[in-house]
């Protein structure tokens, strides 16, 4: 018999272990402060310096470019890093980097799925509303406009996708945090 294939259910567990887990796994603390030490000797990290930083941990730029949750990572008031932040988000970072091809492979089934019905089409490109509510037409699931906003608002917390004039965008790292969240990681 094939193994069962395993079913996603987030939970307080899965969203704690991903996004606050504690303590952080060593081998990927030692990695992460290992880089950091580069930036740090002397002087204070800047957030001028996280580019370089997440270059240096292999972190590709589609879960950093535009990546709204990490606007957070100074100490308030300052560009110096926040160090307990940094560890966090930067285990977020690796976690998606270890699983980029799930994530790739389920952004380019949400982008196959809206091509489908006559989305906007070009895979990279952020998720609108609109496209997400195709989607959900296309699957049958009924879920109504606001429903799927509040899918997308446990993506990743900050909310800094749900712009002003009320539009939403999804892009390929909230991706990567929802399924952090749902576990898929572990």
């Amino acid at each position: 018999m094939p193994p069962r294939k395993k079913t996603s259910t987030i939970n307080r567990r899965t969203i704690i272990n991903f996004t606050n887990p504690n303590p952080i796994p060593s081998q990927i603390e030692d990695v992460i402060l290992e880089k950091y030490t580069k930036y740090s000797l002397g002087r204070d990290m800047k957030t001028s310096d996280l580019p370089s930083f997440w270059s240096d941990l292999r972190i590709p730029d589609i879960f950093t470019i535009g990546n709204t949750t990490l606007r957070d990572i100074a100490i308030e008031g300052t560009d110096v890093i926040d160090i307990d932040k940094l560890l966090r988000y930067s285990y977020q970072l690796v976690k998606m980097r270890d699983n980029r091809a799930l994530i790739i492979e389920t952004w380019n089934m949400l982008r196959e799925e809206v091509n489908e019905h006559n989305g906007r089409g070009r895979v990279g490109e952020a998720l609108n509303l609109v496209d997400l509510c195709k989607i959900d037409q296309g699957l049958k699931l009924n879920l109504g406009d606001q429903l799927i906003r509040d899918m997308i608002n446990i993506g990743d917390g900050s909310f800094g996708w749900i712009r002003s004039d009320n539009k939403v965008d999804l892009e390929v790292w909230e991706v990567g945090y929802i399924l952090g969240k749902l576990g898929e990681f572990e």
